[in-house]
């Protein structure tokens, strides 16, 4: 069974706005080129532009990147709680973030 990602490019309200008003409206790259390099015989990729499609938060998901700006990034920290409360699951994020804090707590010698 193929683990499932899914890989979201947020939109609040306001960006949601300036962003209906331009001429040439395409979708950012990051997310679709990051979805370019996984290899989909392993692994199931959902891509949600949110400008265009609602978030699959009853969904169940392996992994959930988004990516962030910082305009954005309030919206981004709402979306990773609600996908959090639905219970704990291993992340490549918790594990970076554990390790940072372990080497912050310590002395790092850098040769």
């Amino acid at each position: 069974m193929r683990k499932k990602i899914l890989l979201i490019q947020p939109e609040n309200e306001k960006i949601n706005r300036f962003r209906r008003k331009q001429f040439n409206n395409f979708v950012q790259i990051t997310m679709p080129y990051l979805a370019g390099f996984i290899d989909e015989s392993k692994y199931q990729i959902t891509l949600i532009d949110e400008y265009r499609q609602k978030i699959p938060f009853r969904r169940m998901f392996d992994l959930v990147a988004i990516t962030v700006n910082t305009p954005n990034a309030y919206h981004c920290y709402q979306i990773a709680e609600k996908f959090r409360a639905q219970g704990p699951r291993w992340s490549w994020a918790d594990r970076m973030s554990r390790c940072c804090r372990r080497r912050l707590s310590g002395t790092v010698t850098v040769s």
